[in-house]
């Protein structure tokens, strides 16, 4: 431990060395018992605590030894734990009155051939362990029951993001079918050890987990359907706290009575741009205002642009990020593979065609990321 005089000034280098050297001799005293006064960090024999040392430890130096991990995947290094949501029939739903569903008010094409898309899906899970990921599912009431009737989507885990520390819980804006979701995600991460760090509240909404990690300390925010300025300015300071610092605005062009394509667009930043690597950006750019854009031209990014006709069909972007460099595509996208094995991702593919057919989202949208390894940060772009 450091040694220091009682009473003695400590720097912040000298804070975060003793929360380290007790983090390391935690285990065996969980395993042993024999806990010892003199090894609580800051300890002083004879006096009170050192409350004012205490005031300065920071949040993400000690949060694991309450919660037990480090929860967090806000930038894209290793991917590490993910929880998904098996599809069930809870994605055909059928209201009373309505049969099949209206196809225009949920955004859908009709009804999905579950057997395929669990086949699919089971292959997904399957690439993640192959890759080292550890898999959780996510167990939900059949038929899942929202605020406002029977929910959708429910397979669509990727609703919360979990940032450094902890995670941030949704208030859904663009339709009232989503609402309730949260609730079912938030309980599971509760059980599972993970804190809540902020809920949007007030008349703010924000799909959480259309945030987009591009590096350690940066993260689009998505502006329009799935986010509100109010909402925008709720989540922004949360961001900061946890150390990102980089939150440019993305934008999405929106609909109103049209949802046909290529009126439809997009809702999530997942649906038009997605990095594969450190300074390496898939796009479709049609849909997204020219500021985002520009700003990836500012920070040095290459930018690896869908055609039109798989960006209709596939979604390409909706992938998952493994480490840099290294991704989970959508097998039917040949022509958007191929451009980024070009630019020099190794790409893994899988089928994930049933969803994205439907109208539902893609790869991305199908992940609760958990866990990933600190990685680079936006200044490493060279």
């Amino acid at each position: 431990m450091v040694k220091k005089a009682a009473g003695a000034y400590w720097t912040d280098e000298e804070i975060k060395q003793e929360i380290e050297e007790w983090r390391q001799k935690r285990p065996q005293r969980i395993k042993d018992g024999k806990w010892r006064l003199d090894e609580i960090p800051f300890y002083e024999k004879g006096l009170p605590h050192r409350t004012d040392i205490w005031h300065r430890v920071d949040f993400l130096d000690e949060y694991d030894l309450t919660w037990e991990k480090k929860w967090g995947a806000s930038g894209i290094g290793k991917l590490r734990e993910v929880a998904l949501c098996r599809p069930t029939e809870a994605e055909n739903f059928l209201f009373e009155d309505e049969k099949p569903t209206d196809p225009e008010y949920f955004g859908r094409k009709g009804i999905v051939d579950l057997e395929n898309w669990q086949k699919e899906h089971d292959l997904f899970a399957q690439c993640l362990r192959d890759n080292g990921v550890k898999v959780n599912y996510i167990n939900y009431p059949q038929p899942p029951v929202g605020a406002h009737g029977v929910t959708r989507s429910m397979y669509a885990a990727r609703e919360i993001q979990i940032v450094w520390g902890g995670a941030l819980i949704p208030r859904f804006g663009w339709t009232p079918q989503e609402k309730g979701r949260e609730r079912i995600y938030a309980e599971w991460l509760v059980k599972q050890g993970c804190p809540i760090l902020y809920t949007i509240i007030g008349r703010g909404f924000g799909d959480t987990g259309a945030l987009q990690p591009l590096a350690d300390d940066t993260m689009i925010i998505p502006r329009g359907l799935c986010f509100n300025q109010e909402g925008i300015d709720q989540i922004r300071w949360v961001l900061a706290k946890v150390g990102i610092t980089n939150t440019p605005i993305l934008d999405i062009a929106s609909w109103l009575r049209d949802m046909s394509w290529p009126g439809r667009g997009a809702f999530h930043p997942g649906m038009l741009t997605m990095p594969v690597d450190l300074g390496k950006q898939l796009i479709y750019p049609s849909n997204m205002g020219w500021e985002m854009v520009k700003w990836f031209r500012d920070h040095k990014y290459e930018l690896i642009e869908i055609d039109a006709d798989e960006q209709r069909d596939f979604c390409p972007t909706s992938l998952i990020v493994l480490q840099p460099g290294k991704v989970i595509m959508n097998s039917a996208a040949k022509k958007t593979i191929a451009k980024v094995r070009r630019a020099g991702v190794q790409v893994i593919e899988t089928p994930y065609y049933e969803a994205v057919k439907q109208g539902h989202g893609g790869l991305y949208c199908a992940v609760m990321q958990l866990v990933r390894d600190r990685g680079p940060k936006l200044a490493d772009i060279k």
